[in-house]
């Protein structure tokens, strides 16, 4: 345990012309073996600021919205102090100049809306404008949304220039029998791999994979990826990364004849009468039912129903379902969700100055 004590500076309202604001920094290196402590006692001194002017940042795409941080790395340690942010792009800001002590300050900007993406530089000139390119994530090209997992199914995805890869395959909770699989790549595909070498089995049951699929950069080898100015780099010159939206990869159960030669997944409406526009309607989305069969075999044996085809089926189906649902509570809540594609972002603002 460490207890840190601050001395309050003296004349710091006279030396900021009676405001008392200003930027005070203190360090003391400390070392302790298992369950010691100490208590130390830090003289704060008074230190310049750096005046971060409006376009300090210069954002290559578009931004909708982004956000901005500094703080300070050090060469042995890697990340020490909070420098300040979050800001917005085109704002003027100070934050404390600490570079003095032996640290290096590094600006980061990043950006989520569904894909996540960030820039970092550290050590750039604070007198020049710091060039921080939020780049658009890889699109996956294959496999299809809604695929179902396979052993060595196949990833692939387009390209972003001067960037290495990260294939992402992961459960929400893994387990010894299904980690997160990470694949790290200079090219535009891969393959789910056999990890038999490992003691991981291919899994069987019902269980969803999420893809992502990551360019990270300035990397365009792997030595460059895990060479000393690479990815463990503790104080990289710049580093930045993209990462796509997720998509859903299931692991469905092997498939009996009738639900593996079912292809009805169109929605229906039925119960309609021409003419009679008080006749109410029902609507049943094929789609999911045949998905709950494909899903739950266990399930679709206890009913007996292996394809939803039409209104018989999509009624009898429904009765099934809530008698088996009762008897079975919870039996479907790890069903996968169809997530659909990503809507598209909203559109950018106009600028404040167009009529």
């Amino acid at each position: 345990m460490i207890t840190l004590q601050s001395a309050r500076p003296t004349g710091s309202a006279a030396a900021d012309g009676g405001s008392g604001l200003g930027s005070w920094f203190a360090h003391r290196s400390v070392t302790l073996r298992e369950g010691q402590t100490a208590t130390v006692d830090l003289v704060l001194a008074k230190v310049p600021t750096l005046h971060q002017p409006a376009g300090q940042v210069v954002f290559e795409s578009k931004p909708f919205s982004t956000s901005l941080h500094e703080h300070y790395r050090m060469g042995k340690f890697g990340w020490a102090s909070w420098a300040g942010g979050p800001y917005g792009p085109g704002r003027e800001y100070e934050v404390a100049d600490l570079r003095s002590f032996g640290l290096t300050l590094c600006v980061e900007a990043f950006e989520s809306r569904g894909f996540y993406t960030k820039a970092m530089q550290c050590g750039a000139p604070v007198d020049k404008p710091t060039l921080l390119n939020l780049r658009s994530p890889p699109d996956f090209s294959t496999p299809a949304r809604g695929t179902p997992a396979r052993f060595g199914m196949a990833f692939a995805w387009s390209a972003v220039p001067n960037a290495a890869y990260q294939l992402v395959l992961s459960v929400s909770h893994p387990a010894a029998a299904t980690p997160v699989i990470r694949i790290y790549t200079t090219g535009t595909t891969g393959k789910w791999p056999d990890l038999h070498a490992m003691g991981i089995a291919f899994p069987t049951a019902l269980i969803v994979y999420e893809a992502t699929i990551a360019a990270i950069g300035p990397y365009a080898t792997m030595d460059d990826l895990v060479g000393p100015e690479g990815r463990g780099a503790i104080l990289p010159k710049e580093r930045w990364s993209a990462t796509s939206n997720p998509l859903d990869v299931p692991v469905i159960p092997p498939l009996g004849k009738g639900e593996a030669s079912c292809k009805w997944d169109e929605t229906i409406i039925c119960g309609n009468v021409a003419g009679n526009v008080e006749q109410s309607q029902e609507w049943y989305q094929l789609s999911a039912m045949n998905n709950k069969i494909r899903y739950y075999p266990q399930f679709a044996n206890a009913i007996a129903i292996h394809c939803v085809r039409d209104c018989k089926g999509a009624r009898a189906f429904s009765k099934a379902y809530q008698q088996y649902a009762a008897a079975h509570p919870g039996f479907d809540a790890d069903e996968p969700l169809d997530r659909g594609p990503p809507p598209p972002p909203p559109p950018l603002r106009p600028p404040t100055n167009v009529p």
